[in-house]
Parts: structure tokens; sequence; C-alpha cells
């Protein structure tokens, strides 16, 4: 059980440092000033979690209106690659997207490198916890035969 918390908790761990990071690289780098109201900068390297690749998870996102960040952050980018493999997705299908998501006059504020690379999470699975899993399930449905 020990080793299948470490082997959950590390990629976790990994996972929400990177994102403090990030944010805290974004809060010092991309200050709003009283000209720029939009600014989108793509980040180089970023690690999905999840199926779907959505624009906030490959840029930094600043604008003080709350709700117009929140729906540029959901604008879809297409699907995640399958879990440790990584795929690179060119600015120019970026602002199509975010051009076809209905901001078509945002897409001047992407700025970023010309490619980016989105790699997808993996989470291994331990042997000893499948057998642990499948015994609880198969104990389960003893009982619940039993009862019925």
């Amino acid at each position: 059980m020990a080793k299948y918390i470490k082997r959950i908790f590390i990629p976790i761990f990994i996972i929400a440092f990177m994102q403090i990071l990030s944010f805290l690289y974004a809060g010092y780098n991309n200050r709003i000033t009283s000209k720029q109201t939009l600014r989108i900068k793509l980040r180089p390297l970023n690690l999905i979690v999840g199926n779907q690749i959505v624009l906030g998870d490959i840029c930094d996102i600043n604008i003080q209106n709350l709700e117009i960040r929140k729906r540029f952050s959901n604008i879809n980018i297409g699907l995640a690659p399958p879990p440790g493999e990584s795929i690179e997705i060119s600015l120019i299908s970026i602002k199509k997207k975010i051009a076809s998501a209905g901001f078509p006059k945002y897409i001047a504020y992407v700025i970023g490198p010309k490619t980016i690379r989105a790699e997808t999470a993996h989470r291994e699975i331990d042997k000893a916890f499948l057998r642990e899993e499948f015994a609880r399930i198969k104990t389960n449905v003893l009982i619940r035969a039993n009862k019925v």
C-alpha cells in the first residue's frame, strides 16, 4: 500500500509544484498595465492532466475580468496524447482555435513560441494494487450475491 501511495502522490505533487511555479512565474512576468488589458502567453512546455487540452492548460491568460478569463481558459485545443507521450501544437493552430471559438479579434494578443509541446502525465499502476482492488471487488460481489 505504501508503494501505491508513493506512486500516486509523487506525480500529483510534481504536477501541483509545476502549476505553482507557472503561476508564480506568470504573476512575476505578466503584470497587467493600464495600456494592456489582455495578454495570452503560451508556455513552451506543458504538462496536461486529462484527455482534453484546453487553452488554460498551455498558456497564461492575464485579464482583469474573471468571466472572460474563464471563457478563454475553457477553449478546447484538442485531444491530449496518450499518457506519457507528447504532442506539438503550432501557434497558428492555437490562433485558429481561438478564432473559431468566437474570439477572432483577440488572436493578436497571443504571444509565445511558434510551437509548444504538451505532454500528458502518466500514472503507473502497481500489480499489487490491482490484486488488492480485484480481491476487494470480488468480495463485494460475493457479499452482494449472498444478500440476494
